[in-house]
């Protein structure tokens, strides 16, 4: 379960079933369907709302990547398009990642314990993403900032956004549970 008082979004997308879907949830061999269809869209919901967080990480890191080209601070601008580049692939991971199917016979089972690990991994970029934002909205004006200080922010971002790709490689791995050593 979310370890802190944030919202679970899993509880809001089960307290709002409709008519149908709380009938399905009583059908013998319907309801399994139905509870891993809620995580499902409990999962898409959340990873929508850390795409929203990495887009406003990115443009607050695209608009001092500008604030440097504008003030000539360019000791620190090929490690800012680095950063910006991971997050820019690991948010477009995270909103468009496949979410499974729950169907007669789907290509890999997931099972509710792995959907339930899936949305603790998926939470997890939340806190990142946050962590993130707060770090750069902390900073101030880059180009009123040391290069130094600037590097060990961007340092700081680059190192929670490489996590977060780990973070991610795992989460694959929990879903596919295939990979080959």
């Amino acid at each position: 379960m979310v370890a802190d008082n944030s919202p679970d979004i899993r509880g809001t997308v089960e307290d709002n079933r409709g008519l149908l879907k709380k009938i399905q949830i009583i059908v013998p061999g319907f309801s399994g369907y139905r509870e891993k269809e809620d995580l499902r869209a409990a999962d898409e919901l959340l990873r929508s709302q850390v795409s929203g967080i990495f887009s406003e990480v990115l443009s607050s890191l695209d608009s001092m990547r500008q604030q440097l080209s504008i003030c000539f601070k360019t000791a620190n601008l090929m490690a800012l398009a680095s950063t910006i580049s991971t997050l820019q692939t690991i948010q477009g991971d995270i909103l468009h990642a496949q979410q499974g199917y729950s169907g007669i016979s789907p290509s890999i089972r997931i099972n509710d314990h792995s959907l339930d690990k899936i949305y603790e991994f998926d939470y997890g970029f939340v806190k990142s993403g946050k962590e993130m934002k707060d770090s750069i909205s902390s900073a101030g004006d880059a180009c009123s900032m040391g290069d130094q200080i600037l590097s060990e922010l961007l340092s700081k971002i680059r190192v929670s956004a490489t996590q977060c790709r780990n973070s991610w490689s795992q989460r694959m791995n929990e879903i596919e549970n295939i990979k080959v050593s």
